[in-house]
């Protein structure tokens, strides 16, 4: 979440999923993170929160991009910054939160950069995502995964 009174205060933190597992924290106040140079803010959301909870309940989670507005203290000028928000929701398992994450940037940076189509791009962040299960974690932890959001699902009926 960005409250930033200059482009000069936001941190900015790059991360590298091919090469190393994502491990950020959520909830940050003037930190963007940045994946293939698209930068982006991560928050968990708990239950209730937000009009529109049931869609993170149901996706688990989402991407959207975000425009933040201010006025520039060193140049005055009103400024206009985009940038994508990810929302996790939080009931998701700490240690399983980055596999939902990928998906969300692979998401992002194929529909961005790729400029490929809302449905293209979430095929090609499954597989992105299933390639980031196979490189991280064991075959156990992946089942353990998959039959957290299978009981996650069931609570929600």
């Amino acid at each position: 979440m960005l409250r930033v009174k200059s482009l000069d205060d936001i941190i900015y933190v790059k991360i590298n999923p091919e090469k190393e597992r994502i491990d950020i924290a959520p909830n940050l106040v003037d930190v963007l993170y940045t994946y293939k140079s698209l930068p982006f803010s991560y928050e968990t959301l708990p239950r209730y929160s937000c009009p529109f909870i049931h869609r993170i309940e149901k996706l688990k989670a989402y991407a959207g991009k975000v425009l933040y507005f201010f006025k520039d203290r060193r140049s005055g000028k009103d400024i206009e910054f985009s940038y994508y928000l990810v929302r996790i929701w939080n009931e998701i398992d700490p240690k399983y939160r980055d596999i939902l994450l990928m998906h969300e940037l692979s998401e992002m940076q194929q529909t961005e950069i790729g400029k490929q189509s809302p449905r293209a791009a979430h095929k090609g962040a499954k597989r992105k995502t299933k390639w980031y299960l196979k490189k991280y974690f064991k075959p156990k932890e992946i089942k353990e995964f998959w039959d957290t959001l299978k009981s996650l699902e069931e609570k929600q009926k």
